[in-house]
């Protein structure tokens, strides 16, 4: 009796897999995606213990992929603001502010907008040093604003 009751059973899900619209893979694959569902439910126990972070990459980080996959499905892909990495621990690098600045080259006008130039002059012309104007030489933006121009 116990081998018809898991025949039924598994004969039941195998026809509700075969006609169900939502999931293209379970209609063509079902025994697969059954087998992928077991193991995606224990596969953080199997990464944190036997084969390395979440955010360690390949291709994709599991991270990445977990939300690509809640995105597609539409399911709710937020996270809580805030890293779930070890960012205190040896070896993490990170960019910061520098005390010490040093000095960049100049940007176009292109590359900056009418009231940023106007700005940058102005404060140049305050500041007492030349404004470098970059590559497209000097615009109309760059002599409003008084300051000595390279």
């Amino acid at each position: 009796m116990i081998g018809v009751a898991v025949f039924g059973e598994l004969t039941a899900q195998g026809i509700y897999d075969v006609t169900q619209s939502s999931l293209a893979i379970l209609r063509n694959y079902p025994v697969i995606r059954h087998m992928h569902f077991m193991f995606a439910g224990i596969w953080p126990e199997v990464r944190q213990y036997l084969i390395e972070s979440d955010q360690d990459e390949e291709s994709l980080s599991r991270d990445k992929r977990s939300i690509i996959y809640q995105r597609a499905n539409g399911i709710e892909d937020k996270r809580p603001f805030k890293t779930q990495q070890r960012i205190y621990d040896s070896g993490y690098g990170w960019i910061t502010h520098s005390v010490a600045p040093k000095h960049i080259s100049a940007m176009s006008f292109s590359a900056r907008s009418a009231n940023a130039i106007l700005a940058l002059n102005a404060a140049a012309r305050k500041g007492g040093f030349a404004h470098d104007t970059g590559q497209g030489g000097i615009s109309r933006y760059h002599r409003e604003g008084g300051g000595d121009n390279v």
